[in-house]
């Protein structure tokens, strides 16, 4: 008998890095609206949240192997924060698998 380790499904899934900011679709978050094309929108099966709008940093079935410095990931932040608005301590780096 085989007996596996680790996380099984049935159903398929992402796993995901992003630098952005999470949402809810009934919150007033003072979202405006805006036209970048460096900004992505992933859907979220969360509790807390539907979605995160921000930079993809990876988002795939498995993740690869990457290194991002932080001065990279401070550049980002300001990327978001200044396209949406926002103080930038609302950005956050969000880590975790959703269903695709």
């Amino acid at each position: 008998m085989k007996i596996r380790n680790g996380f099984v499904s049935n159903s398929s899934s992402s796993n995901f890095i992003i630098i952005g900011v999470r949402r809810k679709d009934d919150c007033d978050c003072g979202s405006v609206s805006h036209n970048s094309d460096e900004l992505e929108i992933l859907a979220i099966d969360s509790d807390e949240y539907d979605y995160v709008e921000g930079i993809v940093i990876d988002d795939a079935e498995y993740l690869d192997e990457k290194s991002i410095s932080l001065n990279e990931l401070q550049e980002m932040a300001k990327k978001v924060s200044t396209i949406l608005e926002i103080d930038i301590s609302q950005v956050e780096l969000v880590i975790g698998t959703r269903s695709c």
